[in-house]
């Protein structure tokens, strides 16, 4: 059962993956005459504190922001892409969030996140059973980074 209910989350997610904004996603209206505005809008708009925030990981010319939430069936990840524009800010969260941690199990998944600027980039989500966690990917296994708060664990690579 577990199984196949971690499937079914998989299945969901990556059906809601597209370069097309998803349903339920959620995007900063205005623009940010700094980034710690934007940061800000984003917790406000997103009800999380910036202990909330897991990493802000730089990728080529993008960031995003990796955050934690809890919802009622259990813990999961959000993810925002910060968009740069004349020196303004603006976030967008693209990836519907996930819930990593249910109160019986937990789920690993795998995703094409799309950002603003419409880079593609491979996504593995889950959580860490072990510190030196090892995942396998399509080109191999690596070693995830792992938040130790939460034991979640991420990876993300662009797409060539």
């Amino acid at each position: 059962m577990k199984k196949i209910m971690a499937v079914l989350l998989i299945l969901l997610s990556l059906l809601g993956c597209s370069n097309t904004k998803v349903e339920g996603g959620i995007e900063s209206s205005r623009w940010f005459d700094s980034k710690k505005q934007m940061i800000t809008n984003l917790l406000k708009e997103e009800e999380i504190s910036a202990n909330d925030i897991i990493d802000r990981i730089k990728l080529d010319k993008e960031e995003i922001i990796l955050f934690k939430f809890h919802a009622n069936e259990g813990d999961g990840v959000g993810i925002a892409t910060v968009f740069q524009k004349d020196n303004k800010y603006k976030w967008e969260r693209n990836l519907q969030k996930v819930i990593l941690k249910y109160r019986d199990y937990n789920i690993e998944t795998h995703t094409t996140l799309t950002t603003t600027s419409n880079n593609k980039y491979e996504l593995y989500l889950g959580v860490a059973t072990k510190p030196s966690e090892v995942i396998s990917t399509e080109t191999g296994d690596i070693k995830p980074t792992v938040d130790p708060k939460t034991n979640f664990y991420y990876y993300i690579k662009q797409v060539e």
